[in-house]
């Protein structure tokens, strides 16, 4: 037997809809699910939707609500990704594919399928047309932090090895699935690096029709004619293939309505791309995504008195268990010496978050507020000396991480050690 799913938080049921019509058209015997990364809270009814909801409680993940703490929205729906295997697999499917939400299937995936019959696991990368000066839009340092495939796609078969990559996969997950550039870590999808060394019958598809995204565009030039999208290698020439997904990642949802607002910044450079784009735009103005995507709160965005949950507090959280203190529930504002409560002692709870979404191009006035900072570090290395500042910064790099700053959690039985990823050892 086979199946497809996706992982969305409850908010991208919309968007999880649009790939299981896509999937549909191709695949109509084929059962599709979505499993939802959130609750229902009594703002959404599952069982009253176009595709089967599996909710993320019915995974049987170890200390579930500890995961959904110290992971982001995006770290937590990638860290079920294997756990929604497992959970398959015991259904009884034998080939069971997973596409992020933001996809669309314009071909039948017969080709996969047929993957599996021997493969444990497909994969395809980000790109594969090597090149001596490389035109990409994505730096390829940013490829190398992300990792050599991507995992908005993959297909596992209910087979030894299939499930050894799902054990492997699960234990990682459930401790390091974070986006993490100082520890090397990006979700789910870095560590899938391992796994064509570790395992057998791994198979990396490199039709060029699979997986088309922004990290690819150039190496693939996309046309349409006969009724259907096509793709040739942009680098290299040769015979034109039919287009299988498109993987509409970077894309603003909620913006379809506003073509140039909706299709990736320097898209211009790859002209090629706006027929397809144009397409999925129509599509989720068809499906009104732009007002569906904004109505439903994440669920694990927040405690249970609605107080927001910030990045900091994740982090803290991660820090702390891996000094094992750890919480019930550390949702929960009581008892007393609830992990809220220790951050309220401390001063440490904010009533209206929104400093985990700004960066330097929506914080106002960011470039005066550098300048400000500028001006402070040029002060400070005249009264340090240029070797002592070299030495402040260095050190500096490390302790603004939120692990480094458990010094501010007013608890006498917290004793916080300074965390430098390069001195990590296995004991």
């Amino acid at each position: 037997m086979e199946a497809i799913f996706t992982i969305v938080a409850k908010n991208y049921i919309p968007l999880a809809k649009v790939l299981g019509d896509s999937i549909c058209k191709h695949h109509p015997d084929t059962p599709f699910y979505i499993v939802v990364a959130d609750t229902a809270d009594g703002l959404i009814d599952f069982s009253n939707q176009a595709y089967p909801i599996i909710p993320s409680e019915d995974l049987s993940i170890p200390s579930m609500k500890e995961l959904a703490f110290k992971y982001n929205v995006t770290e937590f729906c990638t860290a079920l990704k294997p756990f929604a295997y497992k959970y398959f697999f015991q259904k009884g499917y034998n080939k069971v594919l997973y596409f992020d939400p933001d996809i669309y299937v314009f071909s039948p995936l017969n080709k996969i399928y047929g993957e599996l019959d021997s493969a444990s696991m497909v994969i395809t990368p980000h790109y594969q047309t090597p090149e001596p000066i490389y035109s990409g839009i994505f730096r390829e340092g940013n490829i190398l932090f992300a990792g050599i495939f991507n995992l908005g796609f993959c297909g596992i078969s209910n087979t030894i090895e299939g499930n050894r990559i799902i054990e492997w996969w699960c234990q990682r997950l459930q401790s390091h699935c974070y986006a993490d550039r100082t520890d090397g870590l990006h979700v789910d999808q870095k560590w899938v690096d391992f796994i064509p060394v570790l395992f057998s019958h791994v198979h990396v598809e490199r039709g060029l029709g699979y997986n088309i995204a922004i990290w690819n565009w150039h190496e693939r030039e996309i046309s349409y004619h006969d009724d259907k999208y096509w793709v040739k290698n942009r680098i290299t020439g040769g015979a034109e293939e039919p287009v299988i997904f498109y993987h509409y990642s970077n894309y603003k949802f909620k913006l379809a309505n506003s073509f140039e607002n909706f299709i990736p910044v320097n898209s211009n450079r790859f002209p090629d791309i706006k027929t397809i784009s144009e397409f999925y735009a129509n599509l989720l103005v068809q499906e009104n995504i732009s007002s569906k995507l904004s109505i439903l709160k994440y669920s694990f965005s927040t405690f249970d008195n609605n107080m927001p949950v910030t990045q900091f507090h994740r982090r803290f959280l991660r820090q702390l268990l891996d000094m094992n203190v750890s919480f019930e529930d550390p949702f929960l504002t009581e008892p007393q010496d609830s992990f809220f409560n220790i951050l309220q002692k401390s001063g440490l709870i904010v009533y209206n978050d929104s400093s985990d979404k700004l960066n330097e191009i929506n914080f106002k006035g960011f470039d005066r507020k550098i300048a400000y900072i500028n001006t402070m570090a040029k002060i400070t290395k005249k009264i340090l000396g240029f070797e002592r500042y070299a030495l402040l910064c260095k050190f500096m790099f490390r302790y603004v991480r939120p692990e480094n700053q458990l010094f501010l959690l007013k608890q006498d039985k917290i004793k916080p050690s300074f965390v430098n990823e390069n001195r990590y050892i296995n004991v």
